[in-house]
């Protein structure tokens, strides 16, 4: 009997899952757009999708429009999407939404109210993407919806390269809240544009640059290849190429690991100075020089040389430019506090100030794997 009615209560909770999350009684929300009014109240673009089908001959056809959008209006973000099911006529779900959009004048006028709304309600996804884009966002969202693509998606994978591209930033939800709460770091997002490449019929997304955030609001930009020490130094190199041009050719490699340390060095004083040391190997792709560079071991090393110095230089420029603006999305305040928690609390309060008189001491290694075979 007991077992009986452990089945029944199994059941009827099964039963009731159903019933609430049958997808075809919802709203499927793709992706959010915020954009700000002069007034100070918010746009709220939300992109759903299109489920809506007929019969025709030999079945089922698909819709006009894999994706359709609703523009709302409100004092905050909930205020605007308390309206979605009125217009839709139908109970949002949210756990399936792709990306976050937020303007650049959203992001100036700061975003931790707007992710606020995402982080309490339980039926928001933390691992969504979140961006910025250099226009409107209900442009963005406007520009692909058609029968046959879902904007969305085109920007989810855009931002969500990181694991294919070093000169980008991924961020989903949760790490972007974290980013902003946390009394050292600067938070950083990808902006993504609009373009039409010579050639091309329609438009696609690109990330241009990253966004760099003071506290919650949009403070300045860094271009890729900034971004690209900032994955170095943040050890979030995964895959990717690295090309490396020289006075006499231009090299390409792939990245195989990357495994960069940081270490705060205890001088007696309160100024901070950090040792880094990287270790890359890369495997070679592409050279453009005549010489039998396969099986040239002098080569390689002089290679391997000119790469190292490369990558020292450009990080050491990036980590004294990103110090002396007072900017530490390198999250150099997470080091001195893992380090010297008592050294952190002197800091703390002055951390932008201590950080222009930071000193930085970079070494890299860099091996080149010789790969492929020079017929």
């Amino acid at each position: 009997m007991k077992k009986i009615a452990f089945l029944l209560v199994i059941i009827t909770l099964l039963g009731g899952c159903s019933n609430e999350y049958d997808i075809n009684e919802r709203t499927v929300v793709q992706g959010i757009g915020i954009d700000i009014l002069e007034d100070g109240k918010l746009l709220v673009t939300v992109q759903t999708l299109n489920k809506d089908s007929y019969s025709g001959i030999g079945g089922t056809k698909v819709p006009e429009k894999l994706a359709e959008n609703y523009v709302l209006e409100g004092e905050n973000v909930s205020d605007a999407l308390k309206n979605l099911p009125l217009l839709s006529g139908k109970l949002p779900l949210y756990t399936h939404t792709r990306i976050i959009v937020i303007s650049l004048e959203a992001a100036k006028k700061g975003i931790d109210g707007i992710l606020d709304y995402f982080v309490r309600d339980p039926s928001c996804y933390a691992g969504v993407f979140v961006c910025v884009c250099s226009g409107k966002a209900e442009d963005i969202f406007n520009e692909f919806t058609d029968k046959e693509s879902v904007p969305s998606a085109e920007i989810e994978n855009a931002v969500g390269s990181i694991d294919f591209s070093p000169y980008l930033v991924s961020v989903k939800l949760y790490e972007a809240v974290k980013n902003i709460n946390e009394k050292t770091t600067c938070a950083v997002l990808p902006v993504i544009e609009t373009v039409k490449e010579p050639g091309e019929k329609t438009k696609r997304i690109r990330v241009s640059k990253t966004a760099v955030f003071e506290r919650d609001k949009l403070k300045s930009f860094i271009t890729d290849d900034q971004t690209f020490y900032l994955n170095l130094f943040n050890n979030n190199i995964r895959q990717g190429t690295f090309i490396l041009k020289t006075e006499d050719e231009n090299a390409g490699f792939r990245f195989y690991s990357s495994e960069c340390n940081t270490e705060l060095i205890n001088n007696g004083n309160k100024n901070l100075r950090f040792k880094t040391e990287i270790k890359i190997v890369l495997d070679t792709v592409e050279i453009d020089s005549p010489l039998s560079f396969t099986h040239d071991k002098a080569k390689i090393k002089d290679l391997e040389s000119k790469a190292e110095k490369s990558i020292k230089d450009g990080l050491t420029s990036f980590l004294y430019k990103m110090s002396a603006d007072g900017t530490d999305c390198m999250r150099i305040g997470r080091i001195v506090l893992h380090s010297d928690y008592e050294k952190y609390s002197l800091l703390e309060k002055n951390f932008s100030e201590m950080l222009k008189n930071a000193e930085y001491n970079v070494k890299v290694d860099v091996t080149i794997r010789s790969t492929g075979q020079r017929i």
